[in-house]
Formats: C-alpha cells, structure tokens, sequence
C-alpha cells in the first residue's frame, strides 16, 4: 500500500505553506528567543553567526527577538527596534541570512514587557494596564493614562515599519507570555474602568489596535504575525477558550498567522522544563486553530522532528515552533529532511545554557552544543595533517564529546568504556521522573561516534598494561567521579537499616522499601527524593484509566497522585536545597517535593547513625532521632586520581577532564570535552 505520509519520514514538516502572500518553504519555525548577543541594541557578528548557521540548517522561518519598540518595555541585551540608528545592522543582518538562503524567511518580533520590565536596568518605571506588580518582578508598574495609550501602540507600528524597510519578511507582535498586551488582555491584570477595561473587547481593544496600528504601518500586502498564548496559567487569567475568543479579534484586525505559546512567565505551571511532557501543549494550537482561517503554529517542548510531523498530520496547528532544539542543533531539518535523525542533537530542557543564562544576564549556549554562541570562533573544526593515535579512557558526557571533536578533525580514536553503555553520569541524569530527556545525549553521541568511526570499546576496564598495548599518541581520561562515603556511614551502629548510594538507588542496584532518609540536599539528593516518593504512586495511564472508567472521582485521583507510600526525609546542612539546580528548573523541583510531602531538614547536621534511624542535630544543645528503615547518601562525589596518576607515572602523556577532574554540572564536562577534542 502507498502512503503519502510514511511512518518513518517526515513529509507534512517539509510542505511550503502561505502566510498572506510569503511563502515559506517548510513548516517549521525557528522562535524568538532572548540570547544576551547584543548588549548595545546593534546587530553585531555573534548576532549574525548564530542565526546563519540556523538558516544554512534548513529552517523556513526564522523570528529573531525580543526586538524593543521603546525603551521603558525593553530589556538589556535585546535587538533595538525602536530608533533609527539601528537601520544599518538590522539590514547588514537580513543580507547576510539572504545571502545564505534567500528562501529562508526572517522575522522580527516587537517587544513591550509591560509590568515584566525593570525601573533599575532601564530607567523608567515600567508601564502596564493597571498599577499591580507581579510575582515575576515585584515592583508596581505605572498604569497608561487614556491619552498615552495611542502613542505606546504607535510605538509597535513605528518599529514594524523599520524592520519592513530593513528588508524583513515579515513581523511578529507579542501578545503572550504576560507582556503588556496580555495584561490589558486579562482580567487578572487589567482593572480599568475605562474603554480599555471591564468587558472582554474592551480588554482586547489594546492590542486589536496595536495591530491596526502595525497593519496601517506596513500595508495591505506585509504579513503580520502575532505571538499569543494558548492559555494563561495564571489565577483569574484565560483559559484556551477565551484565548481563541482574542484570535479572532486579532484576526480581524489584521494578524496572518498565530504563534501558539503556553502560560505566562509567572504561571505556576510548567512549561518548558524536562519534566513537561513533549508536545504538551499543542492542543492549545489546536483550540485557536478550530476558531480562525489562518496559519497556527504549535510550540513548546516539541524537540523531535516526528513529534513535529506527528502534530501537523493530526491537524493540531500548521506550523511548529521550536527555539532551543535549533540551538542545540542547527542542521536539526536538514538531517530531519534527509531521515538522519539518529544524528540530531536534541535538546533536553534543561535550560542549563539558555533559560539560566537569560536570568544570569550571560550569554546563551548551550548543554549539548558547545558551539552555541560562538559559532564565529568555531567556523571550521580544524583538520589535523598528522592523525594521532588517541585513547579516551570513559564514555560519559566529557569522554564522548572528546572522541567526537577529535574524530572530527581526523584523528584515529579509541574509547574505553567500563560500563556496558555509554552515557557515565547521564544515566543518573535521567533516572528520575520528568528527567528522561537526559538520556538523549548519551544517544547523540553513540550515533555520531558510530558515523565518525571511533573505536568504542564497552566492558573495558583500562588498566596501564591495556594502553600500552595500543600505542597511544595522548591519553584522555575522563572516567567520571565517585561518591563521597561520610565517616558516619561507617557506623556499627545503624542495626537493621540498609545503607545505600544515591547513584545505586537511581540507577535501580537498590531498592528502598520503608521510610527513608536521604542525607545531601543538592541536585542528586532532590533527585532521589523525587525518585523514591514515585515508586508506588499511581501512574498517569492508570490515573486516566481510574477517571475515564468513573472508578474513582478526579479530585481523589489527583490526591492519589500526590501520595508516596513511604515517607522521605531530605537531610541537608547547608540553609538551601537545590543550590546547584538551574533556576529556571529549581522551583519546579521544589514545587514537585512539596507536592510529593517530602520532608526537608536544612541547616541539619547529621550527628551520627543509630538502631532505627539517623541521629541529627536541631539546636545546638538537643538532637532528634529520624526514624527510618533505609538511609541514602548523596553527599557528593570526588574525584579519584589513581589511573591518571599511574598512567602518568608509567610515562603516557596524559590529560584529565571532566569529573574526572573536577566534579561539576554536565554542561562543564560537555563544554571541557570540546576543547579538549580541539587541541589534542
């Protein structure tokens, strides 16, 4: 039987669709995200560099942004949109994506933050529907007086109007994520009473003449795209029906295709960390899509270009939106196109280079993709003219992205690995809940490794004796760390309680049946906490079954959801959990512990084991004794210097890397196994 939409390829994902009268080659959309590349407004060559290997990987839309209308609604680090003297870089930047592939679409998105905007980065005390602060910036905006309201909205107009004569495709408004036309849009932010206010089209009235506004600007025959948000996740605020309500409005006022985002960046609720399911919003592209004749697109934690096609032959949107897999991987449609998707580096949402970054005020990279960001100092990997016979003792992150750089350029490479896969502390990663994702990297580099010819080794132990049988030019070790066993562990003590690794907990080698104690409140600590307090609960599939088949009512289920069969205690000694936790993933992991009842003791010392439990310290002068049945450590690792050291004392020229090193998050031991793989 023929098929028009294989299983196995995507061919709905590479179709050209029309937005007004540009055509864009494929379906899918590179979004706008803020990358810290322009601290003074002006395009610059990071700038530049970034965006064309993204269009040189196949991408039909590019939207870069946020680009500011003003300066009171902008942030630092963003693309200037609102003046003159910008002109020449924001053309410099179209010409030379155009020049790269002038079938590849280029996009602006115009930015006003509104309430969202800092007083003390940009000097003026930000501006909003109503004078109420939020959740993600405290401070109390300056609600927009009646008569300043059409000069704010001329701003959007006057900005569009630049990036037309710049030579951009096309422009996009932002009416998501809580910015300034969502809080006059919501009811939980707008309390005016005016025509601006009150009822839902008074409400929408603000941005429909934004887009007016932008439509008069550009004329009849520019496309205009707006971002809004497929519900708002925030009390009080809309939900999809509502949003979809707003579209149409929207629709009518000029808008060609919706950019289809979920919440706002003060809702509760997740939406692009690792433990959101992939695709989970796409029914938010669906509701919109169901209510106007334009383009959608669906967006938010789709990374897999199946997933993507899958999205589109269901007919949830048009189009797909991704922003951090295309900076993990910029050939990510190219390789897609051609079925290489063993090849694709995926992103896996952990936000360590991007989103943390952004809150940083650092730079944006990225986890899996070192050359994130400096693609101009990376343009070529140089080629070697002497190949080198190069042994990599450990197949985790650093080990991996050695052999892969070093391949690359031409090397002969071996890599030694004790384990039966690959991956080394990547497999902890990926061990809890909501943390799979993990696991994509470890798969990354077993595809390329395979395509590039490294000779990988798995259940090789390295011993001196094995490297100098296979005569090494250099010497990479990057075996990994071992956990830290506190002297208290060592006590005779502890009758009748099981003592376990946190790594051997997660990795399944041990089972913990009965209250818990977990000593160490860092990442690994969190992790098995959450890990333990699942084991029991009832699963997602079940909980579906439970309320579709009516035996038992939603709000039990929900409670069931939330109920661990065990008690676990977090024990840590420090006044903070999590500190070595990215921001923007932080507070869902202690969002997540709360919600699973785990104890946390911080600023706790543990005194000592005993019959029945642990012993810590709650005052200076008085203890308490935890009760418990197992104890887990996760107290940290440490790096062990034994086969380095012999192997250097043997005579080996020999490098040490990642935690091998120094034991450190996973995006320093990806980034040290680059440079790594560069100069040897």
């Amino acid at each position: 039987m023929n098929s028009r939409y294989p299983a196995d390829k995507c061919v709905k994902l590479f179709e050209p669709i029309q937005i007004r009268d540009m055509t864009v080659k494929n379906r899918l959309v590179m979004t706008a995200m803020h990358l810290n590349y322009t601290p003074s407004g002006e395009v610059n060559d990071q700038l530049i560099d970034f965006y064309a290997e993204r269009v040189a990987g196949g991408v039909g839309l590019i939207v870069i942004g946020g680009c500011s209308i003003d300066v009171v609604g902008s942030m630092p680090g963003m693309i200037g949109g609102h003046d003159d003297k910008y002109l020449p870089g924001l053309k410099r930047f179209v010409e030379a994506m155009k020049k790269i592939d002038p079938t590849c679409m280029v996009c602006a998105q115009l930015y006003q933050a509104g309430r969202y905007a800092y007083s003390w980065l940009m000097g003026q005390q930000p501006i909003s529907a109503s004078a109420m602060p939020s959740s993600f910036n405290p401070e109390t905006p300056r609600a927009l007086g009646i008569g300043e309201i059409p000069e704010v909205q001329q701003r959007y107009a006057d900005a569009a109007l630049r990036f037309k004569k710049c030579g951009f495709d096309t422009v996009e408004i932002i009416g998501s994520a809580g910015y300034l036309i969502s809080q006059f849009l919501s009811p939980a932010t707008n309390k005016r009473e005016d025509e601006y206010g009150g009822g839902f089209e008074n409400r929408a009235r603000f941005g429909v003449e934004v887009v007016q506004k932008t439509r008069a600007a550009v004329g009849d025959d520019y496309p205009l795209m707006m971002r809004v948000a497929g519900a708002d996740l925030v009390p009080g605020g809309h939900t999809n029906k509502e949003s979809a309500q707003a579209c149409v409005l929207f629709e009518k006022a000029g808008v060609d295709c919706f950019n289809v985002t979920a919440g706002w960046h003060e809702s509760k609720v997740p939406q692009i960390t690792m433990s959101v399911p992939r695709g989970a919003f796409a029914h938010f592209a669906y509701g919109i899509k169901k209510q106007v004749s334009v383009p959608v697109i669906a967006c938010n934690r789709i990374n897999d270009p199946m997933l993507a096609e899958e999205v589109l032959r269901n007919g949830l949107s048009d189009m797909i939106g991704m922003a951090r897999p295309l900076i993990a991987d910029p050939n990510l449609p190219n390789k897609a196109k051609e079925g290489d998707f063993g090849l694709i580096r995926k992103c896996i949402a952990c936000n360590q280079g991007c989103f943390d970054h952004v809150f940083s005020g650092d730079d944006i990279n990225c986890l899996v993709n070192y050359r994130a960001g400096r693609e101009g100092q990376y343009k070529q990997l140089p080629k070697v003219e002497t190949p080198k016979n190069i042994i990599v003792i450990g197949g985790g992150p650093a080990g991996c992205e050695t052999a892969r750089i070093a391949a690359e350029r031409g090397h002969k490479v071996i890599l030694l690995e004790k384990a039966d896969r690959l991956g080394g502390q990547i497999h902890l990663c990926a061990a809890p809940p909501g943390r799979e994702d993990f696991i994509e990297l470890a798969r990354f580099h077993e595809a390329a490794l395979k395509d590039l010819g490294v000779d990988v080794r798995l259940g090789a132990a390295a011993t001196k004796e094995m490297i100098a049988s296979l005569k090494p030019d250099e010497v990479i070790v990057a075996v990994g760390a071992e956990p830290i066993m506190p002297s208290f562990a060592e006590s005779t003590d502890a009758e009748n309680i099981n003592i376990f690794l946190a790594r051997d907990v997660l990795l399944g080698k041990a089972r913990c049946y009965g209250d818990t104690v977990i000593i160490g409140g860092g990442a690994v600590g969190c992790e098995t906490a959450l890990h333990l307090t699942q084991q029991g609960v009832i699963r997602p599939e079940l909980a579906a079954f439970l309320i579709e088949s009516g035996a038992e009512q939603a709000e039990r289920v929900k409670e069931l959801l939330s109920e661990p069969v065990r008690k676990v205690y977090l024990v840590e000694m420090l006044p903070k959990i999590g500190q070595d936790i990215g921001k923007s993933t932080r507070w869902t992991m202690m969002k997540d512990l709360g919600r699973m009842h785990v104890d946390i003791r911080k600023k706790t010392k543990v005194l000592g084991l005993e019959a029945g439990g642990v012993r810590v310290e709650i005052s200076e002068n008085e203890s308490e004794l935890i009760a418990c049945e197992n104890i887990v450590l996760a107290v940290g690792y440490k790096a062990d210097s034994a086969l380095p050291d012999a192997l250097t004392d043997a005579g080996f020229h020999v490098t040490v890397i990642g935690d091998a090193k120094k034991p450190r998050m996973a995006i320093h031991a990806v980034a040290e196994g680059f440079k790594t793989g560069l100069s040897v």
